[in-house]
């Protein structure tokens, strides 16, 4: 149950937003950041992405092709984990300080900014993950998703 809920934290917090006057605590305008980038990047990966058209794609490509890009994904699944700590980090520290200047709002924003990329780039690469999962899974050849399945353990 707390698990649940610290997931859901920042979806209470949105949520609590509307029924309380009292202005927000940091760690509440911290949850509505998380919020909007996440609302922000699934209506841009809706709005620009078709997944039909990358699964068939990615359907298309030779054996050797898609283990490589799994492997790729992979390596840069964990760029991303590293990238996407320090850029959060760095969002949240903008938010917590308590010094206001224009010019730290301004700051704000383009974390705010490269935080949503982040999120995007890091979104894409676990849909192609599990898009080139799904074509080996049916796919005729089934070494392929013993091979891609293997370098986990």
């Amino acid at each position: 149950n707390i698990k649940i809920y610290s997931k859901l934290h920042p979806f209470f917090t949105f949520s609590s937003l509307f029924l309380t006057t009292s202005p927000l605590d940091k760690g509440h305008i911290c949850d509505l950041f998380r919020v909007t980038i996440m609302v922000t990047c699934l209506a841009v990966l809706h709005y620009f992405v078709n997944i039909s058209m990358l699964y068939h794609l990615i359907r298309g490509q030779s054996v050797i092709k898609l283990y490589f890009i799994y492997n790729v994904l992979e390596i840069l699944d964990y760029l991303c984990l590293s990238l996407g700590n320090d850029v959060m980090d760095a969002l949240f520290w903008l938010t917590i300080r308590n010094k206001r200047r224009k010019r730290e709002h301004l700051s704000t924003v383009m974390h705010w900014v490269l935080g949503c990329i982040y999120t995007f780039i890091h979104t894409m690469c676990f849909l192609i993950q599990a898009i080139c999962l799904s074509v080996a899974i049916n796919s005729h050849n089934k070494s392929l998703l013993v091979v891609m399945t293997s370098n986990q353990y």
